[in-house]
C-alpha cells in the first residue's frame, strides 16, 4: 500500500529515493517512416490503434465522444507513440465513464510518447493513483489536454510515480482524491516540473486539494500555473509539498483548507518568483518560506472566479488591470497560465449540450455543464450539434411514412 502524504504534525518516513531518470528519459531509435493511424475511420478503438502501431507513429482521434472498451484503460505497451486529436481538446472527449482510467503509461516509456489536445473526463482510479492517466515508471509528455471530473485515492486527475516527463498547458479541473493530490500528485521521483497549466477546483480528504508533491526527492517546480479554488480537508488547499519547491510566475491564491490554505510545506525551503500569492495562506511545519522582490500579494483580478469546491465552473482568465499581466507585474512577465480575458481575448462559443441543445457560452462554462465546446467564436447557428443520420434513405419513404 502506497502511503505518501504525511498528516500534519506528524512527520512520515522518506524512504532513500534513487531518481530512474536516466532510464525513463531514454528512448530508442525511431523507425525513417512513422504511420498515420486514424480512430474511429481506420480502428474501431484507441487500443486497437495502438496495439497496431510501432514506435513513432501517431494515432489520431477524429472529434467526438470516444467511450467504452478499448477506450479506456488505454495503454502505450511501452511504444514511444503520439495519441493526439485533429480538431483540439475542446471537441475530442475521452469519456471513462466511471470504470477506469483514460491512460495507465508503466512501460518505461519516455518523453517522446506523447498524449495531447484531448479531454478525458469522469476517469476513476477506485483505490489506486491517477484517475484520468497514471504514469508509473514512466515519463510521456501531456500537453494541451484537459482532465476533469476524475477520482482516484492520490492524484484525482494526473498521477506521477517516478515521473521524468512534460506536464505542459494542461487543465485539469473537479477531480477529487481521498487521501492527496486532488487534481494531480507527484511521488516516488525528483525534480518534476509542472508548466503553464490551470488547476483548479479540484478537492482532497488530506493533503494537496490542487497538487500534492508527496514522498520524493525534491527539487520539484510549478511554472506559470494559476492554482485557484481548491479545497483540502486537512492542509495545503492549493499545493501540499513534502520537500523542496519552487513556484515561478504562478498565481496561488484563493484555495480552501484549515491549515495553509494556498500551500503547506512540510520540510525544506520553498521559493515564490514573480508569483502572486497571499502570503497568510502559506504554512510550513519544518520548512522556510522565501518570497523574491517580484512576487504579487494583491488580488490577481480573475475575470469570474467562483468559490472553492469540486467544479470545472470559473474563468481565470485576467482583467485588463490584474497585477499579473506582463504591463502590470513587476517581472515583466505574465504570472499565471492565462493571459487577459473578461470576453476580450477569448470570446464564447457554442457548446453542445447533453440531448443536442446547442447554447453560446465560455468553455469553462460549456465543461460545467459536460458539454462539446466547438470552439472559440463559433455559433449556434447552423446548428453545430445536430444528429447525425443513421440509416440513408429518400424523400419519398419520407413522404410515405406520413400518408
Amino acid at each position: 500500500m502506497r502511503r505518501a502524504f504525511a498528516t500534519t504534525g506528524r512527520r512520515s518516513p522518506l524512504p532513500g529515493i534513487a531518481c530512474l531518470l536516466v532510464l525513463l528519459c531514454g528512448g530508442s531509435g525511431w523507425p525513417a517512416r512513422a504511420t498515420l493511424r486514424r480512430v474511429p475511420e481506420m480502428y474501431p478503438t484507441i487500443q486497437a490503434a495502438i496495439n497496431a502501431a510501432v514506435e513513432a507513429d501517431t494515432v489520431l482521434l477524429s472529434p467526438g465522444t470516444h467511450r467504452g472498451i478499448g477506450n479506456r484503460d488505454v495503454e502505450f505497451g511501452g511504444k514511444d507513440l503520439v495519441i493526439t486529436s485533429s480538431h483540439g481538446a475542446e471537441q475530442t472527449i475521452i469519456d471513462c465513464e466511471n470504470a477506469g482510467r483514460g491512460f495507465r503509461v508503466h512501460q518505461y516509456e519516455s518523453p517522446a510518447a506523447r498524449i495531447e489536445k484531448l479531454t478525458i473526463i469522469n476517469g476513476n482510479a477506485f483505490t489506486g493513483e491517477g484517475g484520468g492517466i497514471i504514469c508509473d515508471m514512466a515519463s510521456p509528455t501531456i500537453s494541451e489536454c484537459r482532465i476533469l471530473n476524475g477520482r482516484a485515492r492520490y492524484g484525482g486527475g494526473l498521477g506521477l510515480m517516478v515521473f521524468a516527463g512534460v506536464v505542459d498547458r494542461c487543465v485539469i479541473a473537479g477531480n477529487a482524491a481521498t487521501d492527496g493530490g486532488g487534481g494531480m500528485t507527484s511521488m516516488f521521483g525528483c525534480c518534476v516540473t509542472i508548466t503553464n497549466c490551470v488547476i483548479s477546483g479540484n478537492w482532497t480528504h488530506r493533503g494537496g486539494g490542487g497538487v500534492g508533491f508527496g514522498d520524493d526527492g525534491g527539487g520539484n517546480t510549478l511554472s506559470g500555473c494559476t492554482v485557484t479554488g481548491n479545497v483540502a480537508e486537512d492542509c495545503g488547499g492549493g499545493v501540499y509539498s513534502y520537500h523542496g519547491l519552487t513556484i515561478d510566475r504562478c498565481v496561488v491564491r484563493d484555495n480552501c483548507a484549515p491549515q495553509g490554505a494556498d500551500l503547506y510545506a512540510m520540510l525544506d525551503e520553498t521559493s515564490f518568483l514573480c508569483s502572486a500569492v497571499d502570503s497568510a495562506g502559506v504554512d510550513v511545519w519544518y520548512a522556510s518560506i522565501n518570497y523574491d522582490e517580484h512576487c504579487v500579494f494583491t488580488d490577481p483580478m480573475f475575470c469570474a472566479p467562483v468559490p472553492c469546491g469540486q467544479t470545472t465552473a470559473g474563468d481565470w482568465t485576467l482583467s485588463e488591470s490584474s497585477p499579473c499581466l506582463p504591463s502590470n507585474s513587476p517581472c515583466g512577465q505574465i504570472i499565471g497560465a492565462l493571459d487577459a480575458g473578461c470576453g476580450a481575448a477569448f470570446p464564447p462559443g457554442a457548446c453542445c449540450l447533453v440531448g443536442g441543445a446547442c447554447v453560446v457560452v465560455s468553455e469553462y462554462a460549456c465543461s460545467a455543464q459536460q458539454g462539446l465546446y466547438r470552439g472559440n467564436g463559433t455559433l449556434c447557428q447552423p446548428d453545430p450539434c445536430g444528429p447525425t443520420p443513421t440509416e440513408r434513405t429518400s424523400w419519398g419513404r419520407i413522404k410515405a411514412a406520413y400518408r
